[in-house]
Formats: structure tokens, sequence, C-alpha cells
């Protein structure tokens, strides 16, 4: 059975910040699953923006060199 652990969206979006956008890095960070991130992000809106505003930060910033 998995624990249950309470993960705030701050913590979740600094952690996809910090990982730029690794969601498997992110999880080992603080501590959950890449699943429990995965459908943090398919129900929450700003958990899902940042994910995707991160993505394009890193795709914009390796097609720039």
């Amino acid at each position: 059975m998995a624990r249950s652990i309470k993960i705030s969206d701050d913590t979740m979006i600094a952690a996809l910040r910090a990982t730029k956008g690794l969601v498997t890095a992110a999880a080992k960070q603080i501590g959950c699953s890449r699943e429990a991130i995965n459908k943090r992000v398919a129900r929450n809106k700003a958990v899902r923006d940042a994910l995707k505003e991160v993505r394009e930060y890193t795709l914009d910033f390796a097609e720039s060199k």
C-alpha cells in the first residue's frame, strides 16, 4: 500500500523548476513517485502550467545553442 504524503503545489513546482521539468528527478528530490507528480499535473492547472513553462524554457535554451 502506498504511503500518503502531503506535498504542496509550491514544493512540487519548485522541484520541477530545479530539475528543468524532469519528473523523475523532481520526484526523487521531494520524496514522492513520478506518478504522484503526473497525477498532480493532470488535475492541477498551476502545476501543469509550471511544468509546461519550464519545459518550453529548456527547449528554447537548447535551441539557442
